[in-house]
């Protein structure tokens, strides 16, 4: 009886094992090894005569220790004693080269190859198999992403992005003014997150979703939705607080102003698209220089220029449009004048304590603390107010020497000059004149020295409990006064030039634009910050009601009045690459390329440093079609010359 209830006792835990440990049994029986992990479903190809069957683990697949599986059958027959060759590789993207990289590989039998290989980083790979068996060769190309699961027949895709799709737009000038706007904010929040830094993109994204919603109240009923959608994910931009949730944000904003720069060609001038294998969303930059705002510094240099690089690489060639085709293009003409410019700068500011008017409250004797008044940072205090009592022996024999010294300066009138010194030495040890009087009033030493506020403010520091034994220059307390306060403001390299120390400045809050204090322009800080390439101003606000506290983030705008200077609308200018080019109304028809410097912008003009005279018209619409027509003449020219050699 026992040994048939032993015998049903094992058969059910065998049967449990199996179970459980099916998969590991098959995969040991099989030669596919667990400790590679989680393998993933296995795809079918072809390489010329040979039928592939791989599949890859971990799944989904890492940047090391990754093993593919392949079993090759030609003829519906096992193929063995092959030649297998297994490689994987990425194209070149902007600055950042071709890699590539081999497997180790090694035949299992029947048909069965492994190849074990680590990637250089995360991203998508493709992969070629290459095999040779009885003077028959082929090559099998598949692909995957380290992070996502399978594999996928076929070569590396380029990635596909999503794109909201616009009907061509005519927005009118409110909304294209609204919508520059809201470009510069966003071109100022990608290059914060090219740099992996979070700071500051709050104010953008901000700025990004009012632009956005005041270019579709401009639109009115015209307005696609997309609009309302772009300005939300503005808005989480603004609210994120980790670069992940930020780049995703900024990424969904990105599709819809690729759409909307794409669908009106007036926004096209000084912008490119970008594209980067290893981010799943195209980007806009002003700068041809790849400066990717999804990889940051880790890739900076992923991404390749789209359809939006400028069609004018050079000035080009004159054009010569009749009065016809001109009105059939919209080309409109702008006089360059002589106007005042006023610059806006704006800037993300931080708020932090008057330096001035900090003070730390230390002692001069050893001691300890006998009671604590003050026991708590965040308290208000007042000048004079106590802080602490303090039993100090030192002090307590100096106050001691102070009053033998008074009674027998009574006594002997000479020997005042000792009532004289004691006093002087418990002053420099820290006691007031009150204290003074009082102890001579008393005519015995005081015990507990009171320990008093010299200034009024808060507590922001507290380093002192009751019962604790003081040295001489230990700090207690840091008392700040904040009744005034600092903002110090990150100023761009390019707009350090036009501030000045005393130039006014405004100051809000991100969550109170309502309100607007005025302060001015206290220092400029003599030293840039190496990473943002920013420099910092030092602007003094009064802060009576203790609205503003330290360590909260302020917009900042300084207004720049930079006098009289030769300006033409924005919309002039073609970016091409490091080149300005306005194209000039030369008179019959006649429209020649002209390569500018600019100087400073100001809403929708900009200062022309050289290039242009004033009372020459320049054209401010249609301009892109006249910058192509005019490189394919140049084109056609410079072949021509060739040719003719």
């Amino acid at each position: 009886m026992k040994r048939r209830i032993w015998a049903i006792a094992v058969g059910t835990v065998i049967a449990v094992l199996l179970l459980v440990l099916h998969r590991p049994l098959i995969a040991w029986f099989t030669g596919e090894q667990t400790s590679t992990g989680v393998r993933s479903a296995a795809i079918t190809t072809t390489a010329g005569p040979f039928s592939v069957e791989a599949s890859i683990a971990p799944d989904p697949p890492r940047d090391k220790a990754n093993t593919i599986f392949v079993r090759l059958t030609a003829d519906g027959k096992p193929v063995t004693g092959a030649t297998v060759k297994i490689t994987y590789d990425m194209p070149a993207m902007g600055a950042m080269p071709e890699m590539k990289g081999g497997a180790d590989v090694r035949e299992e039998g029947d048909g069965r190859y492994r190849g074990h290989f680590d990637v250089p980083m995360g991203g998508s790979w493709g992969l070629a198999i290459d095999i040779a068996s009885g003077g028959r060769q082929g090559t099998a190309r598949l692909s995957f992403t380290v992070g996502r699961r399978g594999l996928t027949a076929g070569p590396q895709a380029a990635p596909t992005i999503a794109v909201p799709q616009l009907s061509k737009l005519e927005l009118p000038p409110p909304a294209l003014t609204a919508m520059q706007r809201a470009l510069d904010a966003y071109d100022r929040a990608r290059d914060l997150l090219a740099k992996d830094r979070i700071e500051g993109v709050a104010t953008y994204g901000h700025e990004l979703a009012e632009t956005l919603r005041a270019a579709a109240a401009a639109l009115g009923d015209r307005a696609p939705p997309e609009f309302e959608h772009a300005a939300h994910n503005a808005e989480r931009l603004a609210s994120a607080t980790t670069l992940d949730d930020a780049r995703k944000s900024f990424g969904e904003v990105s599709r819809f102003l690729i759409a909307v720069v794409t669908a009106d060609s007036r926004l096209q001038t000084g912008w490119y698209r970008f594209d980067c294998s290893m981010a799943q969303d195209s980007w806009l930059q002003r700068s041809i220089a790849v400066e990717n705002p999804y990889m940051g510094t880790k890739m900076l240099a992923c991404g390749t220029p789209g359809p939006l690089e400028q069609a004018a690489a050079s000035a080009g060639a004159a054009v010569h449009i009749d009065d016809a085709r001109r009105s059939v293009l919209g080309i409109k003409t702008a006089k360059v004048e002589t106007k005042p410019i006023k610059l806006s700068i704006r800037a993300v500011g931080r708020l932090t304590y008057d330096e001035t008017r900090l003070q730390d409250i230390t002692l001069k004797v050893k001691g300890w603390v006998a009671r604590l008044d003050v026991n708590a940072t965040g308290q208000a205090v007042a000048r004079g107010q106590r802080l602490l009592t303090l039993y100090s022996p030192e002090l307590f024999a100096a106050e001691q020497e102070y009053l033998l010294a008074l009674r027998e300066a009574q006594t002997m009138p000479e020997h005042a000059s000792l009532a004289t010194a004691s006093a002087k030495k418990l002053r420099l040890l820290g006691l007031t004149e009150a204290q003074l009087d009082d102890i001579k009033r008393r005519g015995s030493p005081i015990e507990e020295i009171p320990i008093v506020s010299p200034a009024s403010g808060y507590v922001i520091a507290k380093d002192v409990v009751a019962g604790a034994a003081v040295e001489p220059g230990q700090r207690l307390y840091r008392i700040a006064a904040l009744d005034q306060i600092w903002v110090e403001a990150a100023i761009y390299e390019s707009d350090l030039p036009y501030v000045k120390k005393g130039q006014a400045a405004r100051v809000t809050l991100p969550y109170a634009k309502d309100r607007e204090v005025s302060g001015k322009v206290a220092v400029v800080y003599p030293y840039l910050d190496p990473a943002s390439r920013t420099g910092k101003v030092r602007i003094e606000l009064p802060n009576k009601d203790l609205a503003f506290k330290p360590d909260m983030y302020a917009d900042v705008a300084i207004d720049v009045e930079i006098g009289p200077r030769l300006a033409v609308p924005v919309s002039a200018v073609v970016y091409t690459g490091p080149r300005r080019i306005v194209f000039v109304d030369a008179g019959g028809g006649q429209f020649q390329p002209a390569e500018v410097k600019l100087g400073a912008r100001a809403g929708d003009v900009i200062e022309i440093a050289s290039g242009l005279r004033a009372g020459q018209s320049v054209v401010t619409e249609g301009n892109f079609l006249i910058a192509a027509e005019s490189r394919l003449r140049s084109s056609a020219s410079a072949e021509g010359d060739h040719a003719g050699h």
